[in-house]
């Protein structure tokens, strides 16, 4: 799995409107954000690219 990644700040208005939106860090993993501010993100459920993150995450570890 081959994906790019880069460290960006956004504001939320962007996230907002965003299909997936996801933090990390070295001891939570990965993290699915499912809603900010009272709006919800995407179906609210994991995204595929959320879902291949996590998954290849753990097959690291």
């Amino acid at each position: 799995m081959s994906k790019a990644s880069c460290t960006t700040y956004f504001k939320i208005e962007t996230l907002i409107k965003a299909d997936e939106v996801f933090i990390t860090n070295s001891l939570m993993e990965i993290i699915p954000v499912s809603m900010i501010e009272d709006n919800k993100i995407g179906k609210v459920t994991p995204g595929k690219i959320t879902q291949q993150l996590m998954s290849a995450y753990k097959r690291l570890i």
